[in-house]
């Protein structure tokens, strides 16, 4: 969604990103924006797990 609108790929058919998404997918005018902010909130998420994920497990050595 970020590209589409980005992007402007959605202009060879339509004039406005809200139309194509509309047209395209059944959308209301502020669902794909939505669902952009929640990928925003996702990818941040995924990695801030994976840079704590990568601190916790990091190996330590014991004195046996």
């Amino acid at each position: 969604m970020t590209e589409l609108r980005d992007r402007r790929l959605y202009r060879s058919t339509h004039k406005t990103f809200e139309d194509y998404c509309r047209e395209r997918f059944g959308f209301s005018r502020r669902q794909p924006y939505h669902l952009i902010e929640a990928a925003v909130i996702f990818d941040n998420l995924v990695e801030k797990c994976e840079r704590s994920i990568i601190y916790t497990t990091t190996p330590t050595t014991s004195n046996g």
